[in-house]
């Protein structure tokens, strides 16, 4: 279904917007925390996407082998937000949602024994995933207040899980092309590698966030470069 939703003929962000509401259930404040967007300009994407669908009578049927690998940047976006949901939700009374990430984990399982297998980028959002996934257990206090990564306890790291993300990054490089994953991944395997937060190795992670926003050009990849900046240079 989430391959229909992600229909070509749609504006991309309002195909994956579709999608977010209508087969993840996710509410319009929710999505517009993960788009960066208000939820008004949400709403009116989504109402914009429905009335183009019955406009020109747009089919949402499963598309062929060939149309879904075109389709597989969307439904890989639309996995990466909905774990983000999961792993920093913007709304509710917890301030972690287990399950839409495990569901995000469960979606990219799929896709790693389809006929789409042989994509890099399902493997790298599939490391990066794990890689964050792995630090679940320890990202709150008996409180459920959050806790930084600074004050994380690592041993409680799952490290079978930092362990299988490993397995995927590597199986991610079998091909030449880079992705936001990759880079992403890449970050996130530095501070998983990490014995403490001392020994995070802040040059490379500045690095891979000066690719990251070459590629993207995305504000957020900014404001994290930022704080990778300050932990190496210091805050001035």
């Amino acid at each position: 279904m989430i391959f229909v939703c992600c229909h070509p003929v749609i504006k991309q962000r309002d195909s994956i917007i579709l999608t977010l509401r209508v087969i993840c259930g996710l509410g319009f404040g929710e999505i517009a925390a993960g788009l960066c967007m208000s939820v008004e300009a949400v709403r009116k994407s989504l109402a914009r996407c429905k009335k183009q669908l019955k406009a020109e009578n747009i089919p949402l049927e499963l598309p062929s082998e060939d149309e879904r690998g075109e389709r597989l940047e969307r439904v890989l976006q639309v996995i990466y937000l909905l774990f983000n949901e999961g792993y920093f939700a913007s709304h509710g009374e917890g301030l972690i949602r287990d399950d839409l990430c495990r569901e995000a984990e469960r979606l990219l399982q799929l896709l790693r024994v389809s006929a789409h297998s042989a994509d890099n980028r399902i493997w790298a959002l599939s490391a990066l995933l794990a890689f964050q996934a792995s630090r679940l257990p320890a990202r709150a206090d008996d409180s459920g207040k959050l806790l930084l990564l600074f004050d994380q306890d690592r041993t409680r790291w799952d490290h079978e899980t930092i362990g299988r993300g490993f397995n995927y990054f590597r199986r991610s490089m079998k091909k030449m092309t880079i992705s936001r994953y990759h880079l992403e991944a890449a970050i996130a395997a530095c501070h998983a590698s990490a014995p403490c937060y001392e020994a995070t190795d802040w040059e490379r992670i500045v690095d891979y966030y000066d690719t990251l926003f070459e590629m993207t050009g995305s504000p957020i990849v900014l404001l994290n470069r930022s704080v990778a900046v300050m932990e190496l240079d210091g805050p001035a």
